[in-house]
């Protein structure tokens, strides 16, 4: 890329910062969406989006394209880092569910291990390219997993199609599902899922380690 791009080193670890941001930003708004549209098709949209978003990365003329498309890459696909927390609390429950929240909580912290390996064999025998491009195979194959194996989990969204149903069925318009009664704004949820991570970040101790040590993995 260097050599490809006439940049230098620390401009073409920019793409890095970029993707970091959008995987920053991302949650604070598609976390509490997940809350009103359900879990399923934040997954599929936004996976959708992180697939899509790869291909440009992949034939990127210039710097210039690679960092925008890196930080939308970002965006889309930082749905996984918040609503895949969400899902893993709809599965279990309370007293169960300790164990699988502490493997989802440490996956995040693999990758920044193992994609450098992988990536670096690829760029090895091949060239930068072919890291999106096989990110590219595997975002697609995810895809298609998403839209066959994955169904809904979040309860309030799952009693609201059967609430649906009932009314088609019944013509009875009193069946309503909690979800659609409350009287919650979409917009105040999104600002205050914005306002919510900072309040962790500056009084909860375990957070701002864990948020320290995602910056030094991330960040070397």
């Amino acid at each position: 890329m260097e050599q490809e791009f006439h940049i230098s080193r620390e401009v073409a670890t920019v793409g890095l910062t970029t993707y970091v941001c959008g995987l920053g930003l991302g949650p604070m708004i598609l976390s509490p969406l997940s809350e009103f549209y359900g879990r399923r098709i934040i997954y599929i949209c936004a996976f959708g989006m992180f697939f899509v978003w790869l291909i440009p990365c992949a034939v990127a003329p210039n710097i210039a394209a690679m960092l925008i498309f890196r930080f939308l890459d970002g965006l889309a696909g930082s749905a996984f880092l918040s609503v895949a927390g969400g899902t893993v609390g709809d599965m279990f429950s309370k007293e169960k569910l300790s164990a699988p929240m502490m493997i989802y909580t440490a996956s995040p912290f693999v990758g920044p291990e193992v994609g450098p390996v992988i990536g670096g064999f690829i760029n090895q025998y091949t060239n930068w390219r072919w890291c999106f491009w096989v990110l590219v195979i595997w975002a697609g194959i995810l895809e298609v997993c998403i839209l066959f194996f994955v169904p809904e989990t979040y309860a309030p969204v799952l009693l609201r199609r059967k609430a649906i149903k009932l009314r088609k069925e019944t013509g009875d318009e009193r069946w309503k599902a909690p979800i659609e009664i409350m009287n919650r704004s979409i917009a105040k949820t999104v600002l205050w899922s914005c306002i919510r991570p900072f309040q962790l970040l500056f009084f909860e101790q375990m957070c701002l380690n864990l948020c320290l040590l995602s910056a030094i993995l991330l960040g070397k």
